[in-house]
């Protein structure tokens, strides 16, 4: 009955209602205290971690830079104080044409469709491969419903993604370390480069992927912490489903 009322509500009424939710619980646990905003300090703190990930042509691509612009603006060199909390949805503006954001290709109900601000949760898997590689402590991170990629097209390790979705899914994570952090950005037309700076010696831990077929329509991915001694510490085991296109449908090249 009450998934039947909620399938009555209005998008922007069931938005705010999940808005609310999420606030009311954030301040009930105490975490809205530990969340880095967009009046924190900058730094120019050296960069320790880089990652490179391609922006592949495709009609929706120069929008996409554009999305992507628009929401590295806020987190660019923010410092991340010991024991803060980065929220993306916290610092990124929401996706709204008032915001500046375009339509984008997107994931959107398990197809692939277009949506505005299409294309930023190749910024929020960046932050997340490289939290993990930074020992970050993972707060709230959700996987991809889809593998709408191939090997030759991935541009980030399968189960090293994560989806944003403005009011229901963010990316949440912790700085555990002694001394602060902060991310900075470099974006062209091709490329997007995420580094993770510090004012400390920061080395990269050590991550292992592994990927299996389910069944011909689930791909499993995994992802591991390689430890000192040669074990591995698992960090996630995702389920993606694998895309199918429609037969009238163009070539996937990329989110």
């Amino acid at each position: 009955m009450i998934r039947q009322i909620k399938s009555w509500l209005p998008p922007g009424l069931k938005l705010w209602l999940r808005q609310s939710q999420r606030q009311w619980r954030d301040y009930r646990s105490g975490l809205h205290h530990d969340f880095v905003n967009r009046q924190a300090p900058h730094s120019v703190h050296p960069e320790h971690i880089r990652l490179a990930q391609p922006i592949r042509s495709n009609p929706w691509s120069a929008n996409k830079v554009e999305n992507l612009r628009i929401a590295i603006a806020p987190i660019n060199g923010r410092l991340i104080a010991p024991g803060q909390v980065f929220a993306f949805w916290q610092l990124v503006p929401p996706p709204t044409t008032r915001n500046g954001y375009q339509a984008g290709r997107n994931l959107v109900g398990n197809q692939l469709g277009q949506a505005i601000g299409g294309g930023l949760c190749q910024l929020s898997g960046i932050l997340y491969h490289l939290a993990l590689l930074g020992g970050l402590d993972i707060l709230e991170r959700h996987p991809h419903s889809q593998d709408i990629y191939t090997e030759a097209t991935r541009y980030t390790p399968l189960g090293c993604d994560a989806a944003v979705v403005f009011g229901y899914k963010d990316l949440r994570f912790r700085n555990p370390h002694p001394y602060p952090i902060s991310f900075r950005f470099e974006l062209s037309d091709t490329e997007l480069v995420a580094m993770l700076c510090a004012p400390e010696p920061l080395e990269a831990r050590q991550l292992r992927f592994k990927s299996r077929m389910e069944n011909a329509k689930q791909i499993i991915g995994q992802v591991f912490y390689q430890l000192s001694d040669g074990s591995l510490q698992r960090i996630s085991e995702d389920a993606y489903k694998k895309w199918q296109a429609k037969p009238d449908s163009p070539p996937h090249r990329g989110n």
